[in-house]
């Protein structure tokens, strides 16, 4: 592991859910008949049953292409996660511990889809009177992390409003304040909001002529930055 993935620690977490995953997998196949649900609360019953689709059995009545097809998926996203696990920033571990966690029950997946043309699923849990469709350990991990990714966006959206705010008006504080607000990133986490004003001297960053002539505006700074 490099300075620039501190965040591939987190890995472990799909190691422990694949290990589960594929225990409890092979304790449900010695244990249950298929098809034969086994009940152990008012909503909950644990019920053996092979499926061919994705997660909680979409397309499991499709011809059997599927099969090759979230195969592919599956591997396409664990590599995106990867690289996207090993590009965050080292304080930003709900979003690595989620992405760790969709990681480990897609990989759970795979490799009974690999191994076995289908998905051991054996978890039902009930809503009322309606089943809700059988799961296993992989796509409750996929679910959780999933959910977590969502509070972890969130949760950034949250950092960002209560940011410290600069606002520049010289043009010779650019650099200086860009600097500060780069370093207390790096150092501390510390997000800087900088608001460069529309002065005679630095001109409208956001005038419809900036925008097509970019560059022009850019080059005032070069000096500073």
């Amino acid at each position: 592991m490099n300075a620039a993935s501190p965040q591939l620690r987190w890995l472990w977490v799909s190691l422990v859910v694949v290990i589960l995953d594929q225990a409890a997998k092979q304790v449900a196949e010695s244990q249950l008949t298929p098809h034969q649900p086994v009940n152990l609360f008012p909503f909950f019953d644990w019920y053996l049953t092979y499926n061919t689709g994705a997660a909680f059995s979409f397309l499991a009545d499709a011809g059997g292409w599927q099969r090759w097809l979230f195969t592919l998926i599956a591997v396409v996203i664990s590599v995106v996660i990867v690289q996207w696990i090993r590009k965050l920033p080292a304080e930003d571990t709900l979003t690595a511990a989620s992405l760790c966690l969709i990681l480990g029950g897609a990989i759970g997946n795979l490799i009974d889809r690999v191994m076995l043309g289908h998905v051991i699923d054996y978890i039902q849990v009930w809503l009322g009177s309606y089943p809700f469709p059988a799961f296993n350990i992989a796509d409750a991990s996929i679910s959780i992390g999933a959910a977590l990714l969502i509070l972890s966006s969130f949760a950034g959206i949250g950092k960002a409003m209560g940011a410290e705010g600069v606002m520049v008006s010289r043009l010779e504080d650019v650099g200086e304040v860009l600097a500060q607000a780069v370093g207390a990133q790096m150092k501390d986490g510390k997000t800087t909001i900088v608001e460069i004003m529309c002065t005679q001297e630095l001109g409208d960053p956001f005038r419809r002529d900036a925008l097509s002539k970019p560059v022009r505006y850019l080059d005032k700074y070069k000096d500073y930055v």
